[in-house]
C-alpha cells in the first residue's frame, strides 16, 4: 500500500516536471500561425500570434526542399513584430530567383530583438554623428544660399522700377528705340534681372540657367538638407526654381513673339513651358508630402 502511494507520488512529480519543462522550453514559433505565398517578384509571409507576449520575426527563408536553402532575408534587429495576440506581414524579393526552385518557406522568431554586433553599432554611431548635427550649426549655413538670391532678386526689381521711372520722365523715344524696347530683349547688364525678364535667348535661359545652374543649386540644397536633416536648405532650391522657371517662361514668350512676327514655327516655346509646368507640379507634390499638408 505504501509502495503504491509512493509510486503515484513519483509519477505525479515526473508528469508535472515534464509539463513545466515543456512550458519553459516552448519557443515563440509554438504561438505563431504562418502562411506564405509567392507573387512575382515577391514572396509574402503572413503571421498571427496566440501569445500574450510580443514576438519579433527576425529572419525569413526560401527553400528548394527541406535541406537546400535558396535565400535568406535578415535584419540588424528584426524584420517585423507582433503585439500580444497580434498579426503582421513581411515580404521578400524573389525577382532574381529561378521560380521553379521556390518550393518552401520558413522563418525565425524571438521574444526579443537581436543584439547588435559591435561592428554594426560602430557603423550606426558614425551614421548618426553624420546626420545629427547641432541645430545652431546648420541654421547659419542655409543663409549662404537663401539671402544672396533673395537680395539679388529684390535688387533686380528695384533697378527695373528705377529704369521705368527714368524712361517715363524722359522725352518720347524714337520709333527705332520704341520697337527695340517693346521686344524687351536688350540686356540691362544685370544678369538676375535679364534672366527674370526673359531677355536672354531661350536656349541660354533653358539650358544654362534653368537646367544647369538651377540644377546645381537644387542638388546642393537637397544634399545639405538631407545631410543636416533640416528642410530650410530647400528654400534656396525653391527660390532658384522660381527665378529660373519664371525667367525661362518669359524667354519662351519673347521667343514665341519673335517667331510669330517672322512667321516661323515656335514649338520650342511650348515645349519649354510644358517642362516648367511639370517641374512646378512636381515641386508642389513633393512639398505636400514633405510637410504633410
Amino acid at each position: 500500500m505504501l509502495g503504491s502511494w509512493f509510486m503515484k507520488k513519483i509519477l505525479g512529480i515526473i508528469v508535472l516536471g515534464l509539463l513545466l519543462s515543456g512550458n519553459a522550453f516552448a519557443t515563440c514559433s509554438n504561438y505563431v500561425s504562418f502562411t506564405w505565398s509567392k507573387d512575382y517578384p515577391k514572396a509574402t509571409f503572413n503571421f498571427k500570434s496566440t501569445s500574450d507576449k510580443k514576438i519579433y520575426i527576425t529572419d525569413l527563408y526560401i527553400y528548394k526542399d527541406s535541406k537546400i536553402r535558396v535565400k535568406r532575408r535578415t535584419s540588424d534587429r528584426y524584420i517585423a513584430s507582433m503585439i500580444p495576440y497580434g498579426k503582421t506581414t513581411a515580404t521578400m524579393n524573389i525577382g532574381n530567383l529561378n521560380q521553379d526552385f521556390i518550393k518552401q518557406a520558413t522563418y525565425d522568431c524571438s521574444y526579443k530583438p537581436k543584439e547588435l554586433t559591435a561592428e554594426r553599432k560602430k557603423i550606426l554611431k558614425k551614421r548618426n554623428e553624420m546626420f545629427n548635427k547641432k541645430e545652431s550649426w546648420f541654421k547659419w549655413w542655409y543663409l549662404i544660399f537663401a539671402i544672396p538670391i533673395l537680395g539679388l532678386i529684390i535688387q533686380a526689381n528695384a533697378d527695373k522700377d528705377k529704369k521705368k521711372s527714368t524712361k517715363t520722365s524722359s522725352a518720347t523715344p524714337s520709333k527705332a528705340s520704341s520697337t527695340k524696347s517693346s521686344t524687351n530683349l536688350a540686356d540691362s547688364g544685370n544678369l538676375i534681372e535679364d534672366v527674370w525678364e526673359g531677355r536672354k535667348p531661350l536656349g541660354e535661359s533653358f539650358w544654362l540657367y534653368y537646367f544647369i545652374l538651377n540644377g546645381i543649386i537644387s542638388f546642393g540644397a537637397g544634399f545639405l538638407a538631407e545631410m543636416n536633416d533640416n528642410n530650410t536648405f530647400l528654400i534656396a532650391a525653391l527660390i532658384s526654381n522660381i527665378w529660373a522657371g519664371v525667367g525661362t517662361w518669359n524667354s519662351s514668350t519673347n521667343y514665341q513673339i519673335q517667331k510669330i512676327k517672322t512667321k516661323q514655327p515656335y514649338g520650342w516655346a511650348y515645349g519649354a513651358k510644358i517642362l516648367i509646368v511639370l517641374n512646378f507640379l512636381t515641386i508642389g507634390g513633393q512639398a505636400i508630402l514633405l510637410f504633410n499638408l
